[in-house]
């Protein structure tokens, strides 16, 4: 799933193209901003792979934390990941997999949720976190 197609964001969350091309960056994803996807069929994933953007000199971003959670920003945790700040002269763009909590599969009596990325950053909320390119689901 590109990110930037996503079904609603955070005020002030915008879309970056940070090297010219059709790549495009969710940003600005400081502490507290949050995207969702709504209406997801979560059975069987277990694991998230998120193509995530490092900062450039344009846009440095602090490092932090990210939660996934069902329902709302504040809803049922199902996965999260920390992220350092590596920033350079240009955005570095890698993988990383993110568990989602429970034995096995997540699965539900509702198959259908709201997926919820919520961005933290307690000591540097001004700053954004990383930027996000892409999500897939793992089964």
């Amino acid at each position: 799933l590109q990110v930037e197609n996503c079904d609603a964001r955070s005020e002030g969350v915008g879309n970056y193209k940070p090297f010219g091309n059709d790549t495009t960056v969710l940003n600005e994803l400081k502490h507290n901003t949050w995207f969702v996807y709504r209406q997801v069929d979560l059975t069987g994933v277990r694991r998230l792979i998120l193509q995530i953007g490092y900062g450039d000199k344009k846009y440095p971003y602090a490092g932090g934390k990210l939660d996934i959670r069902t329902g709302s920003v504040h809803g049922t945790l199902i996965g999260e990941a920390t992220f350092e700040s590596k920033n350079g002269t240009e955005m570095v763009l890698e993988q990383r997999t993110i568990d989602l909590k429970g034995q096995g599969p997540v699965s539900s009596d509702m198959p259908l949720q709201d997926l919820f990325f919520v961005f933290r950053n307690e000591q540097n909320q001004g700053q954004g976190v990383i930027g996000l390119d892409w999500i897939r689901f793992d089964f």
